[in-house]
């Protein structure tokens, strides 16, 4: 998996900045490229995010490291996390993970340029057009489930489509809601999966009837 290592300097810009393509509970994202953006996790710094105060960043950077690297991130969960990132990045879903201080303190994703939220197109769709992104949508979320990728955060934010053709992407699958499992520990426990095709079917319902 590829690694984007970016300076202080760097990091404040897209950490502090009023460009940004999106922003969410977990992290702000940024143009990092023509073709890429970098997704900042500022909940991993979320000290320095909220008061503007660079003079902190480094100092909280390293506390942070020090508590996880004690606390060991619960050594099982975070293995899950790299073995996500390894297979989002073999699917071409993410380009990358940023590091700061040899720090994973985001990701590089695609820029779909020519895509909407599907929040944002929804209302001038119609059914027939809403039932063909909703049955891509399942076969998206299959794929991901065929590769232990198990998506709980599917909902028209997180969908986007590109009018000229319907085509659709699924995005925000690096964040907490997107588990790895192995198919024999699915097999156990099929919580995991039902849920990801539960909330498809809510999205369904919500859009289309």
């Amino acid at each position: 998996m590829r690694e984007f290592i970016i300076n202080e300097k760097e990091l404040l810009y897209y950490l502090f900045s009023n460009d940004y393509i999106g922003k969410g509970s977990f992290g702000i994202v940024c143009r990092y490229n023509k073709d890429d953006l970098i997704k900042i996790y500022y909940r991993d710094i979320f000290s320095t995010y909220i008061t503007k105060d660079a003079s902190k960043l480094n100092e909280e950077i390293d506390l942070l490291k020090e508590i996880t690297n004690y606390r060991l991130i619960n050594k099982e969960v975070y293995e899950l996390n790299v073995l996500k990132l390894k297979k989002l990045y073999e699917l071409n879903l993410i380009k990358g993970i940023t590091l700061y201080h040899d720090w994973h303190i985001g990701t590089i994703i695609p820029y779909y340029k020519d895509y909407n939220k599907l929040s944002s197109i929804d209302d001038r769709l119609t059914k027939n057009e809403l039932l063909l992104i909703l049955n891509k949508v399942k076969e998206n979320l299959e794929t991901l489930i065929d590769n232990n990728l198990y998506p709980s955060d599917i909902r028209e934010d997180n969908i986007l489509v590109r009018e000229s053709d319907l085509e659709v992407k699924l995005i925000d699958l690096d964040d907490i809601y997107t588990r790895y499992e192995e198919k024999n520990y699915v097999k156990e426990h099929p919580y995991i999966r039902d849920e990801c095709y539960e909330k498809f079917k809510v999205l369904k319902r919500r859009l289309y009837l």
